[in-house]
């Protein structure tokens, strides 16, 4: 008796976690991402036209990766590059970082460990009707993640 009540509660949590498994799945399923090796592999991808990129990256960008969320709308693209290049010029330096200017969401863990872990090194940029930029600079090389939320 007590052996056939184990079963049926292991069965219950069995259907409990594939249930919390499959919601995590589709909760996710919104969420895309593409990688580009070079800036002339992202221009020479249609990917420009579906409107994900929105800001003029540098033409010295370097692996580029950008998130998107179909339903929120919401951008994240984390890029190295060369130099600051004159398009950043639009864009207002804020010195002091707060929690408040950074995203409130993340495509994954490893962005936000990557921004948390470089955060005292970066500076902040916030460019008028694109989103916010974080960049700092290793070893002569920029690397910028920018964010729309």
């Amino acid at each position: 008796m007590v052996y056939q009540k184990n079963i049926e509660i292991m069965k219950i949590f069995i259907l409990f976690i594939l249930g919390l498994i499959t919601l995590l799945f589709y909760l996710n399923l919104d969420l895309k991402s593409n990688y580009y090796k070079t800036y002339n592999e992202l221009i020479l991808s249609d990917d420009l036209s579906r409107g994900w990129v929105s800001i003029n990256l540098p033409k010295s960008s370097s692996n580029i990766i950008e998130y998107h969320d179909v339903d929120t709308n919401e951008v994240w693209i984390s890029f190295d590059h060369l130099y600051m290049e004159s398009h950043l010029n639009s864009c207002d330096f804020k010195k002091e970082i707060k929690n408040s200017d950074l995203p409130y969401r993340y495509p994954n863990d490893e962005w936000r460990m990557n921004l948390v872990k470089n955060l005292s090194l970066m500076k902040l940029l916030i460019c008028k009707n694109v989103g916010k930029m974080l960049v700092y600079s290793n070893n002569g090389m920029f690397h910028t993640k920018f964010y729309s939320n």
